[in-house]
């Protein structure tokens, strides 16, 4: 068999210091195929590819000083260089790209507590492409320039050390995976899921420690017929959306990453 997929992800992140709003928005999209061993037991081979809108930030701040273009900086930075010109006046663009493949071996049961168990591997590349035009302040005379206690210098090689990396680097998993269903009739039933995932970081840059694993408990509802299914649900993540979704981790956001997350959704699958 074969499943194709698509899904918006959208986080909603605000905060006290700049950039205020460090927000992101990524199209997944998925291609499952499925060989099966018998009746109960069958493979599942997926590729994945996440692409993230272009964020922007037009200040950034370190230790109490703001570098950028908004009203509330320190010292305006700018830069009349032409490969700037697409940032339009915002001090830091940035992009960012994953790709995943993974199989799974999956046993279906026929027991009141447990639908189907999935054991499995996955990797994952990802790549983040970034400017901005404080990487090219090379005067003397302008990098020892003293603000709050610290020269320039120090705050530029504390903004670009928290942007993600350029190099590529991989994220290998361990995927388990427990799935039930508690019908209520013919159309209507209630679902759980409980997901594990156990990482290993391949040539990541750790600023600060990274997570070893994560759990995530999936409670919901379902409709279905025949052709449509369509689910609302609730998620509860141990260590935020690692092992998830694969966009939302790198040195700029790893600090939040050893914190619970939660979240609804809506989910609807159409079947031919």
């Amino acid at each position: 068999g074969i499943a194709v997929g698509h899904s918006n992800l959208e986080l909603d992140l605000l905060r006290n210091s700049e950039p205020k709003d460090v927000s992101l928005s990524a199209d997944k999209t998925q291609l499952k195929l499925f060989y099966n061993l018998d009746d109960s037991r069958y493979l599942r081979f997926s590729i994945e590819e996440q692409n993230a809108n272009e964020q922007r930030f037009d200040c950034y701040a370190f230790r109490g000083v703001i570098l950028g273009n908004c009203p509330d900086a320190d010292l305006q930075i700018g830069s009349t260089n032409p490969k700037y010109d697409d940032l339009d006046g915002s001090l830091i663009g940035l992009t960012a790209e994953t790709k995943s493949v993974g199989l799974d071996f999956v046993k279906e049961f026929q027991l009141s507590w447990l639908d189907e168990l999935s054991i499995g591997i996955a990797s994952t590349k990802h790549d983040y492409h970034w400017m901005t035009p404080i990487e090219d302040i090379a005067s003397p005379f302008l990098l020892g320039l003293t603000l709050n206690g610290v020269t320039l210098g120090e705050l530029i090689a504390e903004t670009l050390m928290k942007l993600p990396q350029r190099d590529p680097w991989k994220l290998h998993q361990l995927n388990v995976d427990l799935v039930n269903t508690i019908p209520f009739n013919a159309h209507f039933a209630g679902f759980y899921e409980v997901s594990f995932r156990y990482f290993k970081f391949d040539n990541y840059n750790a600023l600060l420690k990274t997570p070893k694993s994560n759990t995530k408990l999936r409670l919901g509802l379902r409709w279905a017929n025949q052709t449509i299914a369509l689910e609302v649900f609730g998620d509860v993540y141990q260590n935020n959306i690692i092992g998830f979704e694969s966009i939302s981790f790198n040195q700029r956001t790893e600090h939040h990453f050893d914190r619970v997350f939660g979240e609804v959704g809506l989910k609807f699958t159409f079947g031919i």
